[in-house]
């Protein structure tokens, strides 16, 4: 299972199904992290643009993975960012208040076939926000 600290999930290149980025270890076995932020950046599309950003963590009860935050779909040329912190407001969408799982996945699903030229970054957070 990787580790991911910072940097590049996934390189900006043109895709056309779901990508599933992971799983990942939550490296808080310093008990630093407070959070995890992940950013998608659609740079081009084909006719129409549909993709939804998610961070899902691993559920050891159902030994499933579960969402715990969701963007709206991202229509356009543009950025979506989601933020867990236990010191953030939660905001539909965009924000959850809590904590990183042990361990999760970062998700872009496909509302369609068509082309997406886009890339996912991720940067743990650490310390006081």
């Amino acid at each position: 299972m990787a580790r991911v600290t910072e940097g590049i999930l996934l390189a900006s290149g043109a895709r056309t199904t779901t990508q599933t980025l992971g799983p990942y270890a939550n490296p808080d076995s310093l008990g630093d992290v407070i959070g995890i932020e992940v950013v998608l950046d659609l740079t081009a599309f084909t006719t129409a643009a549909s993709l939804t950003l998610s961070i899902e963590e691993w559920n050891q009860g159902s030994g499933a993975y579960r969402s715990v935050l969701a963007a709206t779909a991202l229509a356009a040329n543009g950025v979506k960012r989601l933020l867990i912190t236990p010191v953030t407001p939660t905001a539909a969408n965009a924000t959850q208040s809590g904590l990183v799982g042990n361990q999760y996945q970062v998700v872009v699903t496909h509302g369609n076939a068509n082309s997406h030229t886009y890339s996912v970054t991720a940067k743990i957070l650490r310390g006081d926000c």
